[in-house]
């Protein structure tokens, strides 16, 4: 016995039916805002990171990079040596981690060779009377002084 047409289009609506509904994508639906009464606003003058705010950092400190505060002893304390100006009167211009060309750590000596990797070091710049006394390393190095330094790789 066959099935009539009209029975297998039934059955096939039915079970569509059951499977449900697709109302598409659930990224194309529409999204409910909260009431305004269950979203927290906070005032900006609550804020206690506004209360914390501390007075900007004084010329020698925007010009060091802070881990560099061992080299940065270091290099003032020879400089106060070298130029015979009291340390408290000297001004760091420079003092900043760098990559040095090669293994001369930026303060290349004539006559010797070095090897030709990069080398992560740093520059430190004090100014004393006028004049800029270089020091340089490389990682983990105390600071050298250098009469010509040569520049970082930028």
């Amino acid at each position: 016995m066959r099935a009539h047409p009209t029975t297998a289009i039934c059955a096939a609506v039915l079970l569509l039916t059951a499977c449900g509904v697709d109302d598409g994508d659930p990224a194309d639906q529409p999204i409910e805002d909260a009431p305004d009464d269950e979203v927290p606003v906070e005032d900006p003058a609550d804020d206690p990171a506004e209360d914390d705010m501390t007075d900007p950092p004084d010329d020698d400190a925007a010009a060091s990079d802070p881990l560099l505060g061992p080299e940065i002893e270091t290099a003032l304390d020879d400089a106060a040596e070298r130029s015979g100006v009291p340390r408290d009167e000297l001004t760091i211009t420079v003092a900043e981690l760098v990559t040095w060309p090669d293994g001369a750590a930026g303060c290349p000596e004539p006559d010797m060779m070095y090897t030709q990797a990069l080398v992560d070091g740093f520059r430190i710049v004090i100014e004393a009377d006028g004049r800029a006394y270089h020091y340089v390393g490389a990682e983990g190095q105390d600071p050298t002084y250098c009469e010509n330094p040569q520049e970082p790789v930028s």
